[in-house]
């Protein structure tokens, strides 16, 4: 949730001119990494000295250094940003309707983004500040970021409808997603820069009406070239714990596009019949992608072993499964 934070120095500052915008010089204390932008405005009021006719308001990003990748959701779980605005004026400042604009990009290959990102639906949040008042706005760093590795994120500002409307970029870092071995993404032998990952909720509710359980199956192209994806199937086995016999689902023909992409994440849920949610219990789930090589005959992939639990306990939050991860509007 947002909330107000006392003024604790100078992170990345905006100095406006209010008839016309200047740019002027940035810079940080010693020891921070973050930088400072300023823009002038001048005050309209011919009786006012010209020392307070200087509008002085800071804007300061606050990142994660890490984010760790979930196999259910085909990506990483979304971090939080912290926009902290201050206003260090002599009169209030409209900071209504703040959105936060992103870029992600991982070894120079761009990955979706969401346009612009504001504040979840229920937050409550003030359309101005107070002459040195500062607030701390909750925002989620929604970018696809379907890969482990190191990301370079660029975040730019935008708020009131004043000169800050226009975005302006007050912060860049690089964020690294991690993964458990067993989960993480693999690439496709013989296919260099498509990726592939399988996942599930850790719970799974069955019960009366519930036959089957969902999984998904996530494609990424990590390369900055369009990548030709054959008809690829995806071949399941379903081992109750305790007993060494599998349940053996057909292979399924999944539906990738016959082109992904530079950056593109294909993304489909796929219900494992073997997997029978009218009897609870713990499963695993060893998942094979099987990629055709003409004459060669098929290639299988090994995607991991998802270890799932299926429950009949109502009271027990179970997180969805979701076929592309959803975007905030």
């Amino acid at each position: 949730m947002s909330r107000p934070l006392a003024t604790r120095g100078l992170f990345l500052a905006f100095a406006c001119l209010v008839a016309s915008c200047a740019s002027a010089s940035s810079s940080s204390p010693a020891g921070r990494a973050s930088a400072t932008a300023a823009v002038a405005t001048r005050s309209n009021a011919p009786a006012v000295p010209p020392a307070a006719r200087v509008v002085d308001v800071t804007v300061e990003v606050r990142a994660p250094a890490r984010a760790r990748f979930d196999p259910s959701i085909g990506g990483a779980t979304k971090p939080s940003l912290g926009v902290v605005v201050t206003n260090r004026t002599p009169e209030p400042v409209d900071v209504s309707d703040l959105r936060v604009h992103l870029e992600a990009a991982r070894e120079g290959v761009e990955f979706r983004c969401a346009e612009e990102v504001g504040p979840q639906m229920g937050d409550r949040e003030p359309s101005s500040l107070a002459p040195g008042e500062s607030y701390v706005f909750d925002r989620a760093l929604d970018c696809a970021l379907p890969l482990v590795g190191a990301y370079a994120v660029r975040v730019a500002v935008s708020f009131g409808e004043g000169p800050f409307r226009t975005p302006r970029e007050v912060r860049a870092f690089t964020l690294t997603v991690t993964a458990l071995a067993k989960v993480e993404p693999h690439e496709i032998e013989g296919l260099p820069g498509l990726w592939a990952s399988m996942g599930s909720s850790n719970k799974i509710t069955g019960g009366a009406g519930r036959t089957f359980g969902r999984t998904l199956l996530t494609i990424v192209n990590s390369t900055r070239r369009p990548i030709e994806v054959p008809r690829m199937r995806l071949a399941l086995r379903v081992y109750r714990l305790g007993n060494p016999i599998p349940c053996e689902d057909k292979p399924l023909v999944l539906g990738t596009p016959q082109v992904l992409g530079p950056g593109d994440t294909y993304s489909e849920p796929v219900e494992v019949s073997c997997l029978g949610l009218s009897v609870p219990g713990t499963y695993d789930v060893v998942a094979k992608l099987v990629v055709p090589r003409g004459s060669e005959g098929d290639r299988e992939i090994a995607l991991g072993k998802l270890r799932v639990d299926v429950v009949t306990d109502p009271t027990i939050v179970v997180p969805p499964v979701y076929a592309v991860p959803p975007l905030y509007e």
